[in-house]
C-alpha cells in the first residue's frame, strides 16, 4: 500500500514538473520574441543615423561653400577699397 501511495505521489510530482516545464518553455518563447524585436529597432536606428550623417555632410559642405563665397566677397570689397583692383 505504501508503494501505491508513493507511486501516485511520484506521478503527481512528475505531472506538476511537466506542466512547469511547459510554462518555462512558453516563457522562453516569449523572451525570444522580445529579444528579436529590439534588433529590428536597432536596424532602423542604424538607417536613421546613416541618413543623419548624409544630411550633416551636405549641411557642412553647403556651409563651407557659403563661407568661401563670403570670404571671397569680403576680400574683393577690400581689394576694391584699397584700389588693388
Amino acid at each position: 500500500m505504501a508503494a501505491a501511495v508513493l507511486e501516485v505521489s511520484v506521478q503527481e510530482r512528475l505531472a506538476r514538473l511537466e506542466s512547469d516545464v511547459a510554462h518555462i518553455r512558453s516563457d522562453l518563447c516569449g523572451l525570444r520574441a522580445e529579444v528579436r524585436e529590439p534588433r529590428g529597432s536597432f536596424v532602423q536606428l542604424q538607417k536613421d543615423l546613416a541618413d543623419l550623417r548624409v544630411e550633416l555632410t551636405q549641411a557642412i559642405t553647403s556651409t563651407r561653400i557659403w563661407g568661401l563665397t563670403l570670404t571671397g566677397v569680403v576680400l574683393s570689397v577690400m581689394a576694391h577699397g584699397f584700389h588693388w583692383i
